[in-house]
């Protein structure tokens, strides 16, 4: 609450000082350097990225950024800045066109710019590279690769004056490429073709600049087309740019780099540089410096204003430079307002989800996903991630999804070091800003949805009043939760119970916080929550159970008994006793429950649910970690704990059963 008053605070006053602040034409939508010049649009210089690409040693350059981060208008500055002009003969224009574009920027006080408009330039953008089928795909290539043909038509003109009858296949695969009529082999050697040509015509080695390369397969992912689609993307890459003389250097971009799809197997001399990496992270983003530069010239001074599209839109940090969401201040201020922009122009990056929907809502990284959420602002949490995207993966492992996350722009990375089998990060993560903040907060509540078939209306109705402290309070809201599903079938292990409960305490619980460490003593805890400054001074930890075919009493009371035991047993409190960050001068009590979920097939898989509590002062749980840390343990105190932990339960089914 306390956020959404700041941002409307902070609209509040753009409103206000509507009159004084400067409107800044910013090139919303626009991703083509020309057009953005020519129409005197706001431009984010960045054009020393074409001296860096000038100067890299790599014959292939792989670029990875988030959607929407400016990946189309660097390239389209590229081709630009480096593409020779030619005459209506041919020939080349000493001083093209283009060169005027870049005379007041950057690049134009460096020695790079004698090479403006010196070399030819084989630009394929693959964004819009999609289908319903995989016809559709190939056709789909078809036109893009004709209309790069037809930028080059001079070279088609000049074979058939020659008419030599060593060019009659070259004209008439030039000839099927225009017309739209290529096979999947012309497809696949086009660039290759291009290059061949160019460097025959010009005696110059080409540029080869290709744009959104996983386009295609993302689009395609979890389809019966994939494999074709890759087939045809890995030959079109592997044919034109690996071991290819003829061109110069490509630059790719994309959201991912795509593992085990071959396309990248064999490439000599190559780079790839995503978010992880310090070279061309200032190209791709605006810096802090970009975006105070943008505030001081559109008259925006106010602090409070400054600090919302801080924490609104920053938070990433590669290489060094705090990023901004590009796409999200260009709207801020063709807008003047804060708002989530870039959330809502959310594509599919994986086959028809979004990562949102389609990634988060997983059992796989559920519970981690309520600790980014609960930690935001306050630390980071630590995760293991794939470092290339491994779509066939998706479903299984834990390490795929979150390297989607990360290189999707979800996630910011503090540090990160490589470890483990098959060299995958170990990365300290964050959610950057308050905009993904609400993606988040959005996917739990779509996590409801979809997992418990409970809307978002009924979701916000459970127990209004939520406290976490109050135990029946907690059981009668979880009971309400229970009821709403109890016509599902029991087949899911209590991950499905724990992510609903976890949820429930995360979003309505305003005198805990979720902790951002789970694995204390020798195992993970399902839940701990630590008090709020203030507002408490307990520390609560949840050991969550289902029973799936509940008989009787004696099976309830043998279940809540392992569960309070486990919390002792595997010494969990060695993370509340140790850490003393989140309690220290806080906490004086701990609060330990068996949260058991009842599925009775007599009453048609009806669910309910049971929670028993044992609390203990501080001094108390250092007492019994002591206990069972000891060796040899002392069994003495355990015994006089078990017989304690015995009664109470005993206790407790007579009172609730």
């Amino acid at each position: 609450m306390a956020e959404l008053q700041n941002v409307d605070k902070a609209n509040e006053l753009l409103k206000k000082l509507s009159d004084e602040i400067k409107a800044l034409p910013m090139p919303t939508g626009l991703s083509d350097f020309k057009m953005v010049m020519d129409s005197k649009c706001t431009y984010v210089d960045k054009t020393l990225f074409a001296k860096e690409i000038l100067d890299s040693s790599e014959a292939v350059i792989l670029i990875t950024r988030p959607r929407r981060w400016g990946k189309t208008l660097g390239m389209s500055m590229l081709k630009y800045f480096l593409a020779l002009e030619v005459d209506e003969q041919g020939n080349e224009i000493e001083n093209n066109s283009n060169r005027s574009l870049f005379n007041n920027l950057e690049i134009a006080k460096t020695d790079k710019f004698n090479e403006q408009g010196k070399y030819p330039v084989i630009f394929l953008t693959l964004n819009e590279i999609e289908g319903s089928n995989y016809k559709e795909i190939e056709q789909s290539f078809r036109e893009k690769i004709s209309a790069v043909f037809k930028e080059f038509i001079y070279i088609y003109d000049a074979l058939k004056k020659k008419n030599a009858t060593g060019d009659k296949a070259t004209i008439e695969r030039f000839d099927r490429i225009l017309n739209e009529t290529a096979n999947k082999s012309d497809i696949t050697g086009s660039i290759a073709l291009l290059s061949r040509l160019l460097f025959d015509y010009h005696g110059k080695a080409s540029f080869v600049l290709i744009d959104e390369y996983d386009a295609p397969l993302n689009n395609a992912y979890n389809t019966n087309y994939y494999e074709k689609t890759l087939f045809l993307m890995k030959g079109l890459l592997r044919r034109g740019i690996k071991d290819n003389n003829r061109i110069r250097k490509a630059v790719v971009t994309g959201v991912f780099k795509i593992a085990k799809s071959g396309m990248w197997t064999g490439m000599n001399n190559s780079a790839d540089y995503s978010i992880l990496s310090d070279r061309y992270a200032q190209y791709f983003g605006f810096t802090e410096n970009e975006v105070g530069a943008l505030l001081q010239k559109a008259n925006i001074e106010n602090e409070t204003i400054k600090s919302a599209v801080r924490e609104w839109y920053n938070g990433y940090t590669i290489g060094g430079f705090t990023i901004y969401n590009p796409w999200s201040i260009i709207n801020f201020f063709s807008q003047c307002r804060i708002a989530p922009y870039w959330i809502n122009t959310e594509s599919a990056v994986t086959g028809d989800k979004k990562l949102s929907i389609g990634v988060m809502i997983t059992e796989q990284i559920h519970d981690e996903i309520n600790v980014l959420i609960a930690s935001f602002g306050k630390e980071f949490i630590e995760i293991t991630i794939n470092p290339e995207v491994v779509f066939a993966t998706l479903d299984q492992q834990a390490t795929s999804l979150w390297g989607l996350l990360l290189f999707g722009g979800y996630l910011s990375v503090e540090k990160f070091r490589i470890g483990g089998p098959g060299n995958r990060i170990i990365a300290n993560v964050k959610i950057p800003n308050k905009e993904v903040l609400g993606i988040y907060e959005d996917s739990i509540i779509m996590w409801v949805k979809e997992k418990l078939f409970i809307d978002e209306k009924k979701f916000d109705k459970l127990n209004e009043n939520f406290d976490l402290e109050d135990i029946n309070c907690v059981r009668t809201t979880i009971n309400e939760a229970l009821e709403l599903y109890k016509n599902r079938i029991a087949k899911e292990n209590e991950n499905i119970f724990h992510g609903l409960i976890q949820s429930l305490c995360l979003f309505k619980g305003e005198k805990h916080q979720l902790a951002s460490e789970s694995r204390s003593g020798l195992g993970r805890i399902d839940s701990i929550f630590y008090p709020v400054s203030g507002k408490s001074d307990s520390i609560i930890i949840h050991e969550y159970k289902i029973i799936k075919d509940f008989k009787d009493e004696a099976q309830l009371k043998v279940v809540l008994t392992n569960a309070i035991w486990q919390v002792y047993e595997k010494i969990y409190m060695d993370l509340p006793l140790l850490a003393n960050k989140y309690f220290e001068g806080l906490a004086s009590v701990v609060e330990l429950r068996a949260i058991v979920i009842l599925c009775n097939p007599i009453i048609g898989k009806q669910f309910t649910c049971e929670i028993m509590t044992r609390n203990h002062t501080i001094a108390e749980m250092k007492e019994i970690a002591k206990a069972f840390q000891s060796r040899p343990k002392d069994r003495a105190r355990i015994a006089i704990l078990k017989s304690e932990v015995d009664a109470e339960v005993e206790k407790y089914m007579k009172i609730y059963m």
